[in-house]
């Protein structure tokens, strides 16, 4: 609490029967603790003789005064007050020393309801890389331009004070500029995978996108990473290989992790992904989540450790990659559409490993919060969107088999935002972000 403040100021009389607010919150603040937070705050203490009400007054570091009436104010809503305040205040610095406009006006349908406890967190950046045909930068409009949207990003992702977070398609130059520097002051360790392939961005400069991982270092120590998953591809015969290389592999990619929580003790696996798009086919994001199935079951095998991920899938909950995640296998009538020889015989349909969705798990099991409902799609127990086209592409999966259950689930978008003024309804991303929280059972 101290380390916001530069000097306290209390003031009671002694014989006064409503001193008791006035003197806790002067022991809070002679606590050991507290003075080690700030040996530069001045605590001063007025004893009165006259009938003034018990006052404490706080000036914060940056000069602002406020006080606060102690006869009818907890010192522990006082305290609750100043560290609310004193955490604005770092926002602020953090924002300014970026280069960054303050305050920020964040619309409200980018403000996300919080929860305590272990959280995991999801959300794309939303990539400023487009080109047109030409290979030429496509023009911005307002709502596209870094300036505006990083921001509000960072706002978005630090209100939900998440334990592990998960972003794709973040650009490496707003990594290193904006997304690591002021993610690691707030206590982040950042692990980064981008792809390939490199964007001309302007004349000469050249971007990549890729996926992050954050999580917090005073709960988690990082076990193991690991960037690759194995592609059977190019194990396949010289006849089959090239016209597979051609259907099935894209520059997309995966980051693992295993952390160890310092809470519990034990470990957990957390992978990031983005699939191939709509437009590269539903084959390649079958042979992606094959391959990142067989890596999970691999990395994992040892431990037998609980297994989150989250990514944009760039798949609806009726496709073949979201069955083959959540089933473990493929349907006879998927088998029927492949036609490209040595498909499944490089590329393997049925896993052990099955995973749940932490959405469509808690409407299947009749659980899902009152005030969650009207996000959800009642046929398939996913979100009604996570994408300004008003479609569901992102998810967070979970093994519900190895002691890992849901707590809660964070609170989604109302509108699809291609019904807003702009496609990002003056937000930050042209993806909702979405939360699962979980307890070790």
């Amino acid at each position: 609490m101290l380390k916001f403040l530069s000097k306290v100021r209390i003031e009671f009389n002694a014989l006064d029967p409503r001193l008791a607010s006035a003197m806790e919150f002067l022991a809070q603040c002679n606590a050991r603790k507290a003075k080690e937070s700030n040996p530069a705050c001045q605590v001063q203490v007025k004893r009165r003789t006259d009938d003034h009400p018990p006052q404490i007054t706080v000036t914060f570091v940056n000069g602002v005064e406020e006080t606060f009436d102690a006869t009818a104010t907890p010192a522990q809503t006082i305290r609750n007050m100043i560290l609310e305040k004193g955490k604005l205040l770092e926002t602020e610095q953090m924002f300014r020393e970026a280069g960054e406009k303050w305050p920020v006006i964040i619309p409200e349908e980018e403000l996300h309801q919080s929860f305590p406890g272990t959280k995991a967190l999801d959300r794309s950046e939303g990539s400023s890389t487009a080109k047109t045909s030409s290979g030429k930068p496509q023009p911005k409009e307002w709502w596209e331009d870094w300036n505006f949207r990083s921001p509000r990003l960072l706002a978005t992702i630090t209100n939900y004070d998440a334990d592990i977070i998960c972003l794709q398609e973040v650009q490496n130059n707003h990594l290193e500029s904006v997304f690591k520097p002021q993610l690691e002051k707030l206590g982040y360790s950042v692990h980064y995978k981008s792809k390939n392939r490199k964007v001309e961005l302007e004349i000469n400069e050249y971007v990549s996108e890729g996926c992050v991982i954050f999580y917090r270092t005073d709960r988690f120590e990082m076990v193991k990473k690991d960037e690759e998953a194995e592609l059977e591809v190019n194990k396949m015969e010289n006849k089959d290989k090239i016209e597979l290389r051609r259907t099935l592999v894209k520059d997309n990619h995966a980051l693992f992790l295993i952390l160890e929580d310092s809470k519990t003790n034990s470990q957990i696996c957390v992978a990031n992904t983005h699939l191939a798009g709509f437009e590269e086919g539903k084959l390649a994001r079958i042979y992606q989540v094959g391959t990142l199935l067989k890596k999970l079951e691999e990395i994992t095998k040892p431990n037998n450790n609980p297994i989150v991920i989250a990514g944009c899938f760039n798949s609806y909950p009726t496709s073949y990659p979201y069955k083959l995640i959540t089933e473990g296998q493929l349907t006879s009538g998927c088998l029927k559409e492949v036609d490209i020889p040595g498909f499944y015989d490089n590329c393997p349909y049925q896993y052990k490993l099955k995973l749940k969705s932490a959405y469509a798990l808690m409407w299947k099991k009749g659980v899902m919060p009152k005030e969650l409902k009207k996000y959800i799609d009642p046929d398939t127990g996913e979100a009604k969107f996570t994408h300004t086209n008003g479609k569901t592409v992102d998810y967070i999966f979970f093994t519900d088999k190895r002691n890992l259950k849901i707590k809660s689930l964070g609170v989604l978008a109302d509108v699809p935002r291609k019904k807003l003024p702009s496609p990002l309804g003056e937000g930050s991303s042209d993806h909702v972000p979405i939360m699962a929280e979980f307890y070790r059972k």
